[in-house]
């Protein structure tokens, strides 16, 4: 659609009828995650961690998450799943 537009309210109209026309509606559904988030993918992500960089801010040294990486998937697994539910 070519319009040109001069006032403030017909660029606004315009803009409006746009995005009213590319954005479907939200419905009441709760929302269901699409990401679940398993044990193995988490020891894949701490798997990965370079031991020789500095600590994170939380000054955790990357070494220590890296040794206990199959002591805290689980909880983390179950860390961010919930936090996807809510």
């Amino acid at each position: 659609m070519n319009v040109i537009c001069i006032s403030a309210e017909t660029k606004a109209d315009t803009l409006c009828e746009f995005f009213s026309s590319v954005f479907c509606t939200e419905t009441d559904d709760k929302f269901e995650p699409i990401i679940i988030t398993t044990v193995d993918d988490v020891l894949k992500r701490l798997n990965k961690l370079n031991v020789n960089k500095y600590e994170d801010p939380d000054l955790i040294h990357l070494r220590v998450i890296y040794e206990i990486r199959h002591e805290i998937a689980q909880p983390l697994v179950m860390l961010f799943n919930r936090s996807l539910e809510i």
